[in-house]
Order: structure tokens, then sequence, then C-alpha cells
């Protein structure tokens, strides 16, 4: 009965850090790091692996490119890498937040 919440808090943990990460490391990197994002896409998927694919894509890296390509790909390179650290930042701190909401209801499981 315990191990459940457990492995919820780690789950949620993992999944907001490796975000976060990705979308720091578009930071430093910037259109490489994106380029190589869309490349591992499949647009249009007609089978079922190529769903799960784009599933497992987005859901581990998907926020950091969401965000650069909405908010940061048409600025210049100080804009761009400027914008993209306050969203990183305003991620995290997001990101903190739901991990602490989801700590106390977790610990009310227990």
């Amino acid at each position: 009965m315990f191990l459940v919440p457990e492995i919820i808090k780690n789950t949620v943990l993992i999944l907001s850090i490796v975000q976060c990460t990705y979308a720091a490391c578009i930071i430093l990197l910037g259109d490489t790091l994106y380029e190589q994002f869309e490349d591992g896409v499949v647009y249009n998927p007609k089978n079922i692996f190529s769903k799960t694919w784009n599933f497992v894509i987005f859901v581990l890296l998907g926020i950091g490119p969401y965000i650069y390509r909405r908010k940061a790909l048409h600025l210049n390179w100080f804009v761009k890498r400027a914008v993209m650290a306050w969203w990183v930042l305003l991620m995290i701190i997001g990101t903190v937040m739901i991990n602490f909401l989801i700590f106390s209801i977790t610990s009310l499981l227990q």
C-alpha cells in the first residue's frame, strides 16, 4: 500500500526533471536541439509504433520544444535565450509547486 504513493511521487518528479532539463538545454543549444527534436517526431503517424514513439517523445521532452516553437523561434539570438530562460524559470517554479502538491496528496495516502 505504501509503494504506490512512492511510485507516483517518483514518476512525477522524474518527468518534471527531464522536462525542465531538456528545456534548459534548449537555452544553450537552441536551433540545433530543436531541429533534432523535430527530426525525431513522426508527423501523420500511420501505425501504432509511430504513435507510441510520438507519445513517449512528447511526454519526456515536449514542453521545451513547444515553448521554443511558440515563443522564441522567430526572435534574434540573445532575445531567444532570454525568453527561453524566463520560461524555464517559470517551468521550474511550476513543477516545484506541482511536486509539493503531489507530495502532500500522496502523504495523505500513507
